[in-house]
């Protein structure tokens, strides 16, 4: 299934939803990726759209910049940990790598808190309002 996902994102075609889809989410309403991103962010576009929709997330095309914004920090921080793992990097390089990978981190973290990618986001967005009561008391301070 990776394959066709990749061929598809590559396309700029849709990808049919996984079997854990929910039943509002069809194909004709999922995102396209956007063309401007490389074959690497691509990719990672498709796996966040496919894990999203797997977690019961609806996804809509209006979400396909900020899933954007997030495979491209990813990315990010895949090349910074290649980078970090080099044994002939100067200590300062190396510093300024791991400094940037932090931030990018932060980045992304914040970019998944956006599109609810993440389970605190998507354990609140499920909870209901809690609904107060109307009953009206004897006691003039219970309202405190």
């Amino acid at each position: 299934m990776r394959k066709r996902q990749r061929l598809a994102a590559d396309a700029g075609q849709t990808v049919a939803p996984p079997a854990a889809a929910t039943a509002e989410q069809r194909p004709a309403e999922l995102p396209v990726c956007p063309k401007e991103l490389s074959r690497e962010v691509a990719e990672r576009w498709l796996n966040l759209v496919v894990d999203m929709i797997s977690a019961g997330i609806t996804v809509k095309q209006v979400d396909a910049r900020a899933i954007a914004i997030a495979a491209r920090y990813e990315d990010s921080i895949a090349k910074l940990d290649e980078l970090c793992s080099r044994p002939d990097l100067e200590p300062e390089t190396l510093h300024a790598a791991l400094r940037t990978r932090l931030s990018s981190m932060k980045e992304y973290l914040a970019a998944l808190r956006d599109i609810g990618g993440t389970p605190l986001v998507r354990m609140r967005a499920k909870i209901a309002p809690e609904e107060k009561s109307l009953k009206v008391t004897d006691d003039p301070w219970g309202s405190l």
